[in-house]
């Protein structure tokens, strides 16, 4: 409903289906992240927990939906 009331022309729902998706993707990362494997990426002797993994996962969520609505403002309305 909101789509509709904003009058967004995107007949396949592609925004919903490849936004949600890939936010879902960034935060399984942190959810379903173990210590073993976290040891295995980060080599540089870091304590990342999943909890703290979840939190950068969370984090990057929150910079690329600024980074893209500020682009995204910046192209339509300047």
């Amino acid at each position: 409903a909101r789509v509709l009331w904003m009058k967004v022309d995107d007949p396949l729902d592609a925004a919903a289906v490849h936004g949600g998706g890939g936010i879902f993707g960034l935060l399984c990362a942190g959810i379903f992240s173990s210590p073993h494997l976290i040891s295995e990426v980060y080599t540089d002797g870091a304590d990342y927990t999943s909890g703290k993994q979840f939190g950068i996962q969370l984090l990057g969520v929150v910079v690329i939906i600024a980074w893209s609505g500020i682009n995204t403002l910046l192209i339509f309305f300047i």
